[in-house]
């Protein structure tokens, strides 16, 4: 699994707004049929599928990604 319960992940929901990064905890891991994984976010309201290109481990990353796509720009 990418995380586990508990973990908190960051959510950049529009990266070519490229503002801000969310965070929330992990409450509870889906793994469906074939291997699908989705993960509850309450917080945030929302149960993201991994991979997800908007979705990150840590804060490091998701402030990457953001600046990766404003230097594409």
């Amino acid at each position: 699994l990418p995380c586990k319960v508990g973990d908190t992940v960051y959510w950049c929901p529009d990266l070519n707004d490229r503002t801000w990064i969310l965070s929330a905890e992990v409450t509870e891991i889906f793994v469906w049929h074939g291997g699908q994984i989705r993960l509850s976010l309450p917080d945030l309201n929302i149960e993201p599928i991994v991979p997800n290109a908007h979705l990150f481990f840590t804060r490091a990353e998701a402030e990457a990604a953001l600046k990766g796509e404003k230097e594409d720009v």
